[in-house]
Formats: C-alpha cells, sequence, structure tokens
C-alpha cells in the first residue's frame, strides 16, 4: 500500500472519528475495525484508481456510508410533541410578557407626553398621523 492509499484510507477513518460521538467507546472500536478491513482491501490493490473503483463496488462502500450514518445519529434527539399543560403554560408566558411589555410601552409613552414641549409635539404626530389616513387614496 503506497502513501496515497494510506491517505484515502486515513481521510475516511477521520471522517468517521469526526462524526463519532468520541465518549462512544464501542462505535470508537467498531470504526478501528473497518479501518483494519480498510487497510487489509487497500492492500489487495495495484494503485489509487485500483483502489477507489473497486471501493466504489464492495461492501465496504455499503459498510462505511452505514458507519457514517450511524455516526451521524448519535446526537439526535426525536421532537416530541407538547403536551396540554407545556401549551398551557407557554400561552400563559407569553400572554404575561404582551402585558408587561404593553405596559412598558404605555408608561414610556406617558412619561415623554409629560415633558414640557415634547407632548406637544407628540400629539401634533399623532393628529398628522390621523388627518394622513384620511388623505390616502384606496386603491381600486
Amino acid at each position: 500500500m503506497n502513501d496515497i492509499m494510506t491517505c484515502c484510507v486515513e481521510s475516511r477513518r477521520n471522517a468517521l472519528l469526526g462524526a463519532v460521538n468520541p465518549n462512544d467507546k464501542d462505535m470508537l472500536g467498531v470504526v478501528d475495525g473497518f479501518t483494519e478491513k480498510l487497510k487489509e482491501f487497500a492492500s489487495t490493490c495495484t494503485d489509487v484508481t485500483d483502489f477507489e473503483t473497486k471501493f466504489a463496488t464492495s461492501n465496504l462502500a455499503t459498510e462505511y456510508a452505514d458507519l457514517y450514518t450511524r455516526a451521524m445519529n448519535y446526537g439526535t434527539v426525536e421532537e416530541k410533541e407538547p403536551t396540554v399543560g407545556e401549551e398551557i403554560r407557554d400561552e400563559f408566558v407569553d400572554d404575561v410578557n404582551h402585558a408587561v411589555r404593553r405596559k412598558a410601552r404605555q408608561e414610556a409613552y406617558d412619561q415623554v407626553r409629560d415633558i414640557p414641549g415634547v407632548g406637544k409635539v407628540v400629539e401634533a404626530k399623532q393628529m398628522f398621523d390621523l388627518f394622513g389616513r384620511f388623505r390616502k387614496k384606496k386603491d381600486d
């Protein structure tokens, strides 16, 4: 086995190791076992082209894809539907957050209106916006 084929074997090994959970010792052992099989397979090939051609049609390619898929799925978590209690809780929290934000906006608005001179500007802007709504033509 030459250096280029060793590089091909190691790149596949590194791809698997990059996907495997580092705490899963069993899966790390499976990857090492697969790497040994791949090295034995590579030793029967004459060059990289021969290796890649034979690998693509061999059972090792399927095993590699399966291992990679298994390794990638270690971190996936199944989504579960929220319970009725969780939905009620979330709805309540959203309602409270909305009420608190609305109250805070109203307080800030009232404080701005109480500033001498600024309150008149705010009222003038409101009147301008109100008349602007009446002036807009509806599209037919």
